[in-house]
């Protein structure tokens, strides 16, 4: 498919290869579909991190689609958090939990009281996924600050691994 073809050749677009292929994947971010888009966005933050890809990560991060804004949410937790200081609050409260976890690696970098706050909420999931998730996020906390909460859960904990990853 068109998709997987385009999708196929961002991933073997190389250092070398970048500039050539730069306003192409330019492109790709502001008009393709979802699964392209979330790609070219990955290809230029891991090839050319600059002014503009922050650009176009302000548009995609106001995207629906979940790749695409997951994406964009690791264009900013890596190039520039503080873009994100006003609007992460609403990040943190998303419905998928990739998002939310994400939006809580860059809120632990200026929002920290409210991102531990959701971290222990996620703690309370069915999933075993998020409650790892959450587990390994407490683990870039100040130790002082989430100590209480990992013992806490370490009580609780149903899924041996998770119970080892906390110790």
């Amino acid at each position: 498919s068109d998709v997987y073809k385009r999708q196929e050749k961002i991933r073997s677009l190389s250092l070398e290869s970048f500039q050539a292929n730069r306003k192409w994947l330019i492109e790709m971010i502001e008009s393709a579909k979802p699964a392209v888009k979330a790609e070219a966005l990955l290809a230029m933050l891991k090839l050319h991190p600059d002014n503009k890809l922050i650009d176009l990560a302000k548009s995609a991060i106001k995207d629906k689609n979940v790749q695409v804004k997951t994406s964009a949410l690791k264009v900013f937790e890596k190039l520039a958090p503080e873009h994100l200081e006003k609007t992460i609050s609403e990040m943190l409260q998303e419905d998928d939990p990739g998002i939310r976890l994400r939006a809580v690696r860059v809120a632990l970098k200026f929002k920290q009281d409210e991102a531990i706050v959701i971290l222990k909420n996620m703690l309370k999931s069915e999933e075993q996924r998020i409650r790892a998730n959450a587990v390994a996020c407490l683990g870039l906390c100040p130790f002082d600050r989430v100590f209480k909460i990992l013992m806490n859960q370490l009580d609780i904990e149903n899924n041996p691994v998770i119970a080892r990853h906390i110790t």
